[in-house]
């Protein structure tokens, strides 16, 4: 495949080569493209989430979010921890 970019886009990537860490302005594309890519997976989960807290929301399944309820979820994630439990994906860091 042949793609065009602008001068612009051109002057960045081969900054980028320039650096060292690229071999080649095919090699910073592709890294442009697998975070772009990585990006809009964790877009995608976003959106999925905000979805649920909104459907929850509207259901009336929410909970004023107070420093004793902070403590309580933290105290309840360092029990699970202790006991060997999963962490979820959406709790991490």
């Amino acid at each position: 495949m042949t793609t065009k970019v602008t001068p612009e886009l051109e002057k960045k990537i081969d900054a980028l080569v320039a650096t060292g860490r690229y071999p080649d302005g095919v090699a910073v594309l592709n890294a442009a493209v697998e975070l772009l890519v990585e990006n809009e997976t964790e877009d995608e989960w976003l959106r999925r989430e905000l979805a649920i807290g909104l459907e929850q929301d509207l259901n009336g399944q929410t909970h004023e979010f107070t420093r004793e309820r902070f403590e309580m979820i933290r105290n309840k994630a360092f029990e699970n921890v202790k006991l060997g439990r999963p962490i979820k994906d959406a709790v991490k860091p």
